[in-house]
């Protein structure tokens, strides 16, 4: 319930900032002079643009800390008992 009414409350919020700034425009360069794009669609796209930069990013790094987990885990293994291993390589 508390996830719905925080999603309400977020979503007015939005509504209220788009209401208050559809006016406004302003003129982005990007290689190219776009003019009188509205503030609202300047702020969002910048912030979802920022976002699908630090996807992969995140994936990375939680690829990367799994291999290094992995490799702890087996060199853990190979320091724990040398003796077992030595056993285990005779059978």
């Amino acid at each position: 319930m508390s996830k719905l009414i925080s999603s309400l409350v977020l979503l007015a919020c939005f509504s209220l900032f788009i209401g208050k700034n559809i006016t406004n425009k302003c003129e982005i360069w990007f290689f190219y002079s776009f003019s009188d794009i509205p503030v609202w669609t300047a702020l969002f796209t910048s912030f979802f643009a920022g976002v699908l930069v630090t996807i992969p990013f995140i994936f990375l790094k939680n690829a990367k800390k799994e291999k290094n987990d992995s490799a702890k885990n087996k060199s853990a293994v190979s320091k724990e008992n040398p003796e077992e291993k030595k056993s285990e390589e005779s059978k």
